[in-house]
């Protein structure tokens, strides 16, 4: 919601200031609502960022499909 951008570019950009890799974004939708920043969110960082959104974790969610077999 408001300030999940501004933190995950900050933070982002915080690592790789430090010569480290960061190896991908985990999105958290705490309200079952969808809002505007719900639903761009995660293009929005992914046109901004080289770094992959990796998931994104619905309110309740307790199990992720990683597709390893």
């Amino acid at each position: 919601k408001l300030g999940a951008l501004n933190h995950a570019l900050l933070t982002v950009r915080n690592i790789q200031s430090r010569g480290l890799q960061c190896a991908g974004i985990i999105l958290n939708n705490m309200d079952a609502a969808a809002d505007t920043a719900t639903t761009t969110n995660r293009s929005i960082l992914e046109d901004l960022l080289e770094v992959p959104v990796l998931f994104e974790i619905e309110k309740d969610q307790h199990e992720l499909a990683l597709g390893i077999a």
